[in-house]
């Protein structure tokens, strides 16, 4: 690994994010049992999920096209972020309580503050508390720093918002948004991680290029010189919003990691200079 200056992704990159999802959608379960009649409660519920795995598949798909049913999700997302639009800022598609709000409306359920932040409080929280770093993340993490090379870590934002019931939309607070969501990051900070180390999607997030010259410019500002793009690898599990971005401004090399989901098996990448591994623990070289 010839680079003197790492870009990492951390959720499913080295944090175990997908594998704490399970417990953190059984909480929010619970939460809508307390809330919800149980057949009520299912059905949002389910619905959440269905939710949720279409933003995974659009996020994994290594695809510029966008599918139909992410772009119908991303409308009942906007409809319920236009608070957000108006201040100024971008749709944040992996907002927990947006996703609520769909799914509780197409139930039929009475929306209130109330039930959405204390719902997604209790996902939030089981979340935060079972996440785990992986394996491989550790190993890798150690084995750059021990070669010399500076590591930054980029990750979007998760989108929490606030909500104005009289006006029935999400507003926003970037710097309140970018705090809740370092707090849900304590996992890493058994890595010799800190907050500093960390670049956070708020107000602008993954793909934009302006997302990728600030995490840049953080780096740049942390160890006290500009980072050399060219001699930089960005790391993520998402092609299209973690990779490609970097590359966009410069950065020299990928790495596209696609863990278990490849079924043992790496998918083909179009891009020279990206490597695709199902592990971090296997070579980055280019096809």
């Amino acid at each position: 690994m010839d680079f003197r200056y790492a870009i990492l992704d951390v959720d499913d990159v080295l944090l175990a994010t997908q594998q704490a999802e399970p417990g953190a959608a059984r909480a929010l379960l619970a939460a809508l049992s307390e809330r919800l009649d149980h057949e009520k409660a299912t059905a949002v519920h389910r619905e959440f999920l269905d939710q949720w795995r279409t933003l995974q598949r659009q996020h994994w798909s290594g695809e510029e096209t966008v599918s139909d049913d992410y772009s119908a999700l991303l409308q009942r997302i906007t409809h319920w972020q236009r608070g957000v639009i108006e201040q100024g800022h971008e749709v944040k598609p992996w907002s927990r309580q947006a996703l609520l709000a769909c799914a509780l409306a197409s139930q039929g359920v009475e929306f209130s503050e109330e039930l959405v932040g204390g719902v997604t409080e209790a996902y939030w929280q089981e979340m935060a508390g079972s996440v785990t770093v992986h394996p491989d993340a550790a190993v890798t993490l150690d084995r750059l720093r021990a070669a010399g090379c500076h590591v930054h870590l980029a990750t979007d934002s998760d989108g929490f918002l606030g909500f104005d019931e009289s006006r029935q939309t999400f507003l926003y607070d970037p710097e309140a948004s970018a705090r809740a969501k370092i707090r849900r990051l304590r996992a890493l900070w058994r890595l010799d991680v800190d907050p500093r180390d960390v670049t956070v999607g708020d107000p602008v997030g993954k793909p934009s290029p302006e997302f990728s010259r600030r995490t840049i410019a953080d780096f740049s500002e942390k160890i006290g010189h500009e980072i050399d793009v060219r001699q930089t690898v960005v790391v993520g599990d998402s092609l299209s919003r973690d990779i490609e971005p970097f590359l966009s401004v410069g950065v020299a090399f990928g790495v596209w990691l696609v863990r278990e989901r490849a079924g043992g098996k790496a998918p083909r990448c179009s891009h020279s200079d990206v490597a695709v591994v199902c592990s971090l623990a296997e070579p980055w070289h280019a096809a």
